[in-house]
């Protein structure tokens, strides 16, 4: 089994494509989509502020607010951000994982 550079990223790494001539996982599916995307990290009073301009970035556009929800764990130590967003390209969905993945709060992404 391959080393997951990524750790604790969506149970595979975003990198473990090693062939290129295969086609990375996300670039398999029919575009453009909703993608649901979930980022869980150490609550933070803008937590939720960084992650979401960290992929309105990507996506060169506002997030409308009926595309995102957060929860908070039960003793509060982590927070989820869940977001359902219309993406145009597995490019697209590796660039936003990769933005959220940039916030060292973050701990998990599914």
């Amino acid at each position: 089994m391959g080393h997951d550079s990524a750790g604790k990223l969506i149970g595979w790494s975003l990198n473990s494509v090693t062939d290129a001539t295969s086609p990375r996982p996300f670039d398999t599916l029919s575009f453009p989509c909703v993608f649901r995307f979930k980022a869980i990290g150490h609550t933070a009073a803008d937590l939720v502020t960084a992650m979401l301009a960290r992929v309105t970035l990507v996506l060169g556009l506002p997030i409308d607010d009926g595309a995102w929800s957060v929860r908070s764990s039960g003793g509060g130590k982590y927070t989820s951000l869940t977001l359902d967003l219309q993406v145009t390209s597995g490019q697209q969905v590796y660039d936003i994982y990769a933005a959220l993945k940039d916030d060292e709060r973050v701990t998990h992404l599914l």
